[in-house]
């Protein structure tokens, strides 16, 4: 089942469409060599999905969908900006659903897209360097879409059929998203991070809130109060503000996800 490929053709993207694959993210980067930049995975069923830091990513079949998209940009760039990624696509995803359902969809700092207070979808964001310089880069995206009942260890998981009764097939998720990522993706790749964080922090369900900030070896509690126009969280704790980074820390609200 797994050698079962639709290639098909979305506004300049060209997608490999699986029946099942073990991971999108891993049949991107074995074609990243010879693929061309906007090269799309898409499968129907995920066997090793993961999300960030490793985690498994619950991808049941038909029931959301899970793609990835490689980035090889023609012009030089620093590895260390391809960072931005995430939250390009956090913004293409959140604008996605919102055009598709006319709900209060929300982005969780830096990479999770919520509803009702509720984890909608994940992303994660992979890349390469040689010699400091950005080699490619793959978004691995895992949106919610059909579906009632998650498991109890998921107490916080929902799709977009729960919250709010509407049906999305995957393919049509998939085509809405790729036309926002076209125009935020050139409004990054022109304006820099700058321009996303500005649409980032209205649809924003961390700042203004109390969380809780884990890293590896501390615990912080404060309000986030701001995205910093590189990406890093501002946290007003009691013995000041406190920055992170995307990536080395996770964060959650104090009374719940968000």
């Amino acid at each position: 089942m797994e050698n079962e490929i639709e290639i098909l053709a979305h506004n300049g993207f060209t997608i490999a469409h699986y029946e099942a694959c073990d991971s999108t993210n891993a049949r991107i980067k074995e074609m990243a060599e010879n693929a061309d930049d906007n090269t799309v995975c898409i499968s129907d069923l995920q066997t090793k999905g993961r999300g960030r830091k490793d985690r498994a990513w619950l991808s049941r079949p038909g029931a959301g969908a899970w793609f990835s998209c490689l980035v090889k940009p023609e012009a030089e760039m620093p590895a260390e900006y391809a960072s931005g990624l995430v939250f390009v696509a956090a913004l293409s995803t959140a604008k996605a659903l919102k055009k598709l359902t006319n709900e209060n969809i929300k982005i969780k700092w830096p990479n999770d897209i919520v509803l009702n207070g509720r984890k909608i979808s994940g992303i994660m964001c992979e890349m390469r360097a040689k010699e400091m310089k950005l080699d490619f880069a793959v978004l691995g995206i895992g949106v919610n879409l059909l579906g009632c009942d998650f498991p109890p260890d998921l107490p916080y998981a929902s799709s977009i059929e729960k919250e709010t009764g509407i049906c999305i097939p995957p393919m049509d998720f998939l085509k809405a998203f790729l036309d926002e990522y076209k125009f935020d993706r050139e409004m990054w790749e022109r304006n820099g991070l700058i321009a996303i964080l500005n649409e980032i922090r209205p649809l924003s369900a961390t700042l203004g809130e109390r969380v809780r900030a884990i890293s590896n070896n501390e615990t912080i509690e404060g309000i986030a109060r701001d995205i910093l126009d590189d990406g890093s969280l501002i946290i007003s704790a009691p013995d000041g503000d406190r920055i992170f980074i995307a990536g080395d820390v996770s964060v959650r609200g104090i009374m719940g996800y968000v």
